[in-house]
C-alpha cells in the first residue's frame, strides 16, 4: 500500500525518478498479470522520461511478452513501439530504431512517426527505402517537403523524366516550393518541355530570380527556336552579366556570341554586323576571328552597304575561307558596278 501512495504521490509532483522506483517496487510484490502488464509499461515510460533507455526498452519487451494479441494493437501500443525507437536513436542505435518504428507506423500511421523514418533513413544515406516510402508520405500527407525531397532525389540519381513528373505533379497540386522551381525549370529543358519552361516563367515571374529567369527565357527561347524572343532574352542577360561584380570574361564572351548569331538568324543586320566586328577584333584564333568577318560582310552587304562589306572581306586572310571572301567580294563589286 505504502508503494502505491508513493507512486501516485510521485507522479502527482513529476518526480518521475520516485514513481519510477515505487513502480519497480511494486514489480517486486508479485502483483497480477494484469497488474504486472500495467506496471511494466508504466515503468517502460518513466525509465524513458529518465534517459534510462535501456531499461525502457526492456520493460517494453516484457509487456510484449505478457500482452494479448488484442492489446498488441492500434495506438496504444504504437506507442510503446515508438517509445522503444526513440530509446533506440537517443542511444545511437539509429538502424535499430527502424524496424520498431515501422511496426508503430503499420499499427497506427501518424506523420511524425513518418518523419522519424524519413529521418533514421537520411542518417543512414539509405536512399532506396527512402524512395519507397516517400509517396507513402505524400498520399497520406501530400507536404512540399516530401514532393521536394522525392523530386530531389531522382534527380540526383540522374533520373530526369521521373525528377520532371514528380515536381509537374507537385507544381499541378500547388504543393511545389518556391526552391523547387529552378529544379523543375531546369528539369523542363531537360526534358524538351521548353514551352512548358516558358508558361511557369510567365506563371511565377515573382518567385524566380531576376538571373535565373533571365538565363532560363533565353534557353527556353533558342530551343524552341524564337529568334527574337531569345534575342531580347539575350539582351536582358546581358544587361545583368555588365552589373555583377564577379565578371566573368568567358560567360561574357559566350553571350556576345550568342547575340552575334541571334542576331545574324533574325536578320537583325546592324547588330549582326557591329557584334561580329567586335567579337573578331577580339579573337585570338585567326581562323575564328576571319569565321566573324564572312558573317559580318555578309551583314554589310544586306544593309546595301558594299564598300564596307569588301573592305571586311578583305581583311581575311585565312586559305580555308579566303576562296569564299572572294567570292563575297566580286558580289559586292558587282553590286557596286549595278
Amino acid at each position: 500500500m505504502a508503494f502505491y501512495l508513493q507512486l501516485r504521490l510521485s507522479l502527482k509532483l513529476e518526480d518521475f525518478q520516485g514513481a519510477l522506483d515505487a513502480a519497480e517496487a511494486l514489480l517486486r510484490l508479485q502483483p497480477t498479470a494484469d497488474q504486472k502488464k500495467g506496471l511494466h509499461k508504466l515503468c517502460a515510460q518513466l525509465s524513458y522520461r529518465m534517459n534510462a533507455f535501456d531499461k525502457a526498452v526492456d520493460y517494453v519487451v516484457q509487456w510484449e511478452k505478457e500482452a494479448s494479441q488484442d492489446e498488441k494493437k492500434g495506438e496504444s501500443y504504437a506507442q510503446l513501439l515508438s517509445l522503444v525507437a526513440y530509446s533506440k536513436w537517443r542511444s545511437d542505435e539509429v538502424k535499430a530504431s527502424v524496424p520498431w518504428m515501422r511496426r508503430a507506423f503499420k499499427e497506427s500511421p501518424t506523420k511524425d512517426r513518418g518523419n522519424f523514418l524519413l529521418s533514421a533513413w537520411q542518417t543512414l544515406q539509405d536512399e532506396k527505402a527512402e524512395l519507397q516510402f516517400l509517396p507513402v508520405m505524400i498520399r497520406n500527407w501530400g507536404d512540399s517537403l516530401y514532393w521536394a525531397r522525392l523530386g530531389a532525389l531522382r534527380y540526383e540519381r540522374g533520373e530526369f523524366q521521373s525528377a520532371y513528373q514528380i515536381l509537374s505533379s507537385a507544381e499541378k497540386s500547388g504543393k511545389l516550393s518556391n526552391q523547387m522551381l529552378p529544379m523543375l525549370l531546369d528539369l523542363s529543358l531537360k526534358e524538351e518541355c521548353a514551352g512548358k519552361t516558358l508558361v511557369l516563367l510567365k506563371k511565377y515571374r515573382t518567385e524566380i530570380p531576376v538571373e535565373t529567369a533571365a538565363a532560363l527565357h533565353l534557353n527556353a527561347a533558342l530551343k524552341l527556336g524564337l529568334t527574337q524572343e531569345a534575342l531580347e532574352a539575350l539582351g536582358r542577360v546581358s544587361e545583368l552579366e555588365a552589373k555583377r561584380k564577379d565578371k566573368n570574361a568567358s560567360r561574357s564572351l559566350c553571350l556576345r556570341r550568342t547575340q552575334a548569331r541571334l542576331a545574324f538568324a533574325e536578320e537583325n543586320w546592324r547588330l549582326a554586323k557591329s557584334s561580329m566586328l567586335a567579337l573578331a577584333a577580339d579573337e585570338t584564333d585567326p581562323k575564328a576571328a576571319d569565321s566573324w568577318r564572312i558573317l559580318a560582310g555578309i551583314a554589310a552587304f544586306e544593309l546595301a552597304d558594299y564598300d564596307e562589306a569588301k573592305q571586311v572581306w578583305e581583311r581575311v586572310k585565312e586559305a580555308d575561307l579566303r576562296s569564299t571572301a572572294e567570292v563575297w567580294i566580286k558580289q559586292a563589286e558587282f553590286m557596286s558596278d549595278s
